[in-house]
């Protein structure tokens, strides 16, 4: 499906596209805002030709911002490669917030064990039994 050729639901199909809610969509595609918009909002979010619009709409949306992430990732790596020390250490923490690697995980130990004794994989032991 290709753009539709009635301007006002193109209209309303991109807002809805982008998160809009139903009512906002509709108001913003150019329809009168009235005591009856909610409802008419609805009648025309719920045809087939919408609906479908809709989804269209939604996936090139999605392939947008994946895109567009893949892009930031790039170029935050390749400022971590080649920064200046500021530039790098802000890209490392962008990079880390977006990937999920600078999650938090408590470990709670009881040490009675000196552990500067300990080898590291006994280290690494004791820290997977808690």
């Amino acid at each position: 499906m290709s753009e539709l050729t009635n301007e006002g639901q193109e209209l309303f199909c991109q807002n809805v596209a982008e998160g809009a809610n139903h009512k906002d969509a509709y108001v913003k595609a150019g329809y009168k805002d009235s005591k009856y918009t909610n409802r008419s909002a609805h009648i025309m979010y719920l045809k087939p030709h919408i609906q479908e619009r809709i989804k269209e709409l939604q996936k090139e949306n999605r392939l947008k911002s994946e895109y567009k992430l893949e892009e930031a990732l790039n170029a935050l790596a390749q400022i971590a490669r080649n920064g200046s020390d500021g530039q790098v250490i802000s890209a490392i923490n962008s990079l880390s917030k977006i990937n999920g690697w600078n999650d938090v995980t408590k470990i709670k130990m009881d040490i009675t064990k000196n552990v500067d004794s300990m080898t590291d994989e006994e280290l690494i032991e004791m820290i997977n039994q808690e």
